[in-house]
């Protein structure tokens, strides 16, 4: 009998749930709620936290250059939620997009506050499948969702 041993890359753990005989796939150990918890669990990937470190403040200086600090903090943002997102289901796919029956939970800048809302078919960065995620990603990242709709 053959018998393959899978090393398990350091912040991972084998997603049994997903996985098959054919194709094993990985998840992380870890719950990621904010983008300290994303850079503090990249430290075990010392490479790709310094990238992603450099490119955060090569984007900010060069922003900075072009950019009130209101303006910098909102496209610093932006990026940072398009990785946490990941955390918190995904992005909404463009099926999803056009699907009108599928309800998308939002957050969004009504005059200078935040506002929950629920959309069919309007496209925004801060789109959830459900309730609880948009919810759950808001009570850990309200500055950065202020630092991207410009609030304050």
């Amino acid at each position: 009998m053959k018998e393959l041993k899978i090393e398990v890359p350091q912040g991972y753990e084998i997603d049994k749930e997903n996985s098959t005989f054919e194709c094993i796939k990985f998840k992380r150990e870890c719950d990621i709620k904010t983008w300290d918890d994303y850079m503090f669990i990249e430290k075990a990937n010392w490479g790709i936290m310094k990238k992603t470190a450099d490119r955060i403040f090569n984007l900010e200086c060069a922003l900075n250059q072009m950019f009130n600090k209101k303006h910098t903090n909102r496209i610093i943002a932006e990026y940072k939620i398009s990785i946490l997102i990941n955390y918190y289901g995904g992005s909404i796919t463009y099926d999803e997009w056009v699907d009108k029956a599928i309800q998308k939970f939002t957050i969004k800048r009504v005059n200078n506050l935040v506002n929950f809302d629920i959309t069919t078919r309007e496209y925004n960065l801060l789109a959830f499948r459900t309730h609880q995620q948009r919810n759950d990603f808001y009570d850990n990242n309200k500055q950065l969702v202020e630092d991207y709709l410009m609030i304050r």
